[in-house]
């Protein structure tokens, strides 16, 4: 029989207290919660939980901002178009040609050589009559008619920045005009009959930003209300007398056109100009390319900063380098020998004149017998000092192997022996002023006899394939400054030119 303990018996309390402590002590030494793999597990999961709210919230504001910012580009575009619809006719036109630029996410991507392209691809299909790309409207450009487009307004670039804009969203605008012609005005003379208006606008790529947004555009027809078929110029039977604009650039003239213009991106050794289109660029005493005589105006880089482009000297050799050394663009340095010279002289030919040729005539190039040269200069360290500057005139041919160039002179009609021009001052153009930027324009006419016959062919008559020239020197007596004179061209600012009145023009718009 087994024996059922006594609770009050000593020793079976004594046995129970020991089971109870040991089973106490076993409970208090075990430690509950969680393994180190179950807390990392736990906070992967807390982490990518985190990412995917992080994620929504960045998308979230991200499509804010980009739906903030296209409110901001349309408004922008609308804002600038009312604007333009607010000017007089004549103003609506560009103060200067823009930049150009090989990024398809700038609309200057479509700008080529004085005319933008009216479709984003650049496929060049216009409408009937109006070609594509059309010639932009711009200040110095040549109106159907005769005369210039002198009145433009509308810059071709500027800022929105985020003070002017929305919130902190920076917007750069680009502004475009150009020409268009009417097919279904059959009486309607040139192709100048209404004006086109291109506003893009585009968010400038912030810093921290891996892409650049596209760009938005608007695009709106302006009619001079003053004018009609009925008013406008009718051409005369011989062809209307309008203006054949040529810029004098910094480019060496292309063997076969057309000519691309080169960007100038800094200063550089005189270009010798004496040889011929097929020589190319050559400095120091090897004949070189003429530069080129382009039909269209330098382009602005950066129209909302007037430092940018920079005032370039195209003649750093060292001989050519004055005491200060300010002089700029090219200079022409004082010749050896007195008289107008036109293939140079001295040791240094090629820096005593200076040619330019245009390209080739795509066909016979009638002029009336007025050409226009416009240029910019100053004395070089503003000294004070008389100028006598020589301007040749010529029509080239260059044939045979390897091309010969044969030229030959236009003359003064007031003195139709002189196979040149020229221009004097007793005191040359000085700036007196703290402002390094203010060159001064001399606009000089030229007048020789169209009908003249100088080596078998009228003056007036370029033919087909032919080139025209001008070529710039300065005269040793006229000229009491050994530096002699300096000329800038190819700058927005500066855009040196000649306009030649002709019934032909090759860039009729």
């Amino acid at each position: 029989m087994i024996k059922r303990a006594d609770r009050s018996d000593p020793g079976s309390q004594t046995s129970t207290s020991r089971a109870r402590s040991s089973l106490l002590r076993r409970l208090a030494s075990e430690q509950s919660g969680f393994t180190l793999i179950e807390v990392i597990i736990a906070s992967m999961i807390l982490l990518i939980g985190s990412f995917a709210t992080l994620r929504a919230l960045a998308a979230a504001t991200q499509n804010a901002q980009r739906a903030k910012e296209s409110q901001v580009l349309l408004d922008v575009v609308q804002q600038e178009m009312e604007k333009v619809r607010n000017l007089p006719y004549d103003q609506i036109a560009l103060t200067s040609l823009p930049g150009t630029s090989t990024a398809p996410l700038n609309p200057d991507f479509r700008v080529s050589a004085g005319s933008f392209y009216l479709d984003r691809a650049k496929t060049g299909s216009g409408s009937a009559g109006s070609p594509n790309p059309a010639p932009m409207a711009v200040n110095g450009g040549s109106l159907y008619g005769g005369g210039f487009v002198t009145e433009g307004v509308l810059n071709p670039g500027s800022i929105v920045s985020p003070t002017t804009a929305v919130g902190d969203v920076t917007v750069r605008i680009f502004r475009f005009v150009v020409w268009q012609n009417d097919p279904n005005c059959g009486s309607c003379p040139g192709n100048q009959d209404f004006k086109r208006v291109v506003i893009a606008a585009r968010v400038e790529k912030r810093a921290n930003q891996s892409y650049q947004r596209p760009y938005v555009e608007v695009q709106s027809d302006f009619i001079d209300p003053t004018k009609g078929a009925q008013t406008a110029p009718a051409p005369p039977p011989g062809g209307a007398v309008t203006a054949q604009q040529f810029w004098l650039t910094d480019t060496p003239c292309g063997a076969s056109p057309p000519t691309a213009r080169i960007d100038i991106t800094g200063e550089h050794l005189l270009h010798n100009t004496l040889g011929t289109c097929v020589s190319g660029l050559h400095t120091g005493t090897t004949l070189g390319a003429p530069d080129a005589l382009l039909t269209s105006a330098p382009p602005d880089p950066a129209p909302d900063d007037p430092a940018v482009p920079a005032v370039f000297d195209y003649a750093t050799d060292a001989y050519l380098e004055p005491v200060p050394n300010t002089d700029r663009g090219v200079q022409l340095k004082r010749p050896d020998s007195s008289g107008c010279n036109y293939s140079g002289s001295g040791q240094n030919p090629e820096s005593t004149v200076h040619r330019w040729v245009s390209d080739p005539m795509p066909s016979t190039f009638s002029m009336t017998g007025k050409i226009t040269l416009e240029f910019y200069t100053r004395a070089i360290n503003d000294a004070s000092h008389s100028g006598k500057i020589c301007i040749f005139l010529f029509k080239r041919s260059e044939a045979g192997t390897p091309p010969v160039a044969t030229d030959t002179a236009i003359y003064d009609s007031s003195n139709p022996s002189n196979p040149y021009f020229s221009y004097s001052l007793a005191t040359w153009p000085r700036n007196v002023s703290s402002d390094p930027l203010v060159w001064q324009k001399v606009r000089l006419t030229l007048n020789f006899n169209p009908a003249q016959v100088v080596a078998g062919q009228a003056q007036g008559t370029i033919s087909a394939g032919k080139r025209l020239g001008v070529a710039l020197s300065s005269e040793r007596v006229g000229t009491s400054f050994d530096a002699g004179l300096q000329v800038l061209y190819d700058h927005p600012n500066y855009p040196t030119r000649i306009e030649v009145d002709t019934t032909t023009p090759i860039d009729a718009g």
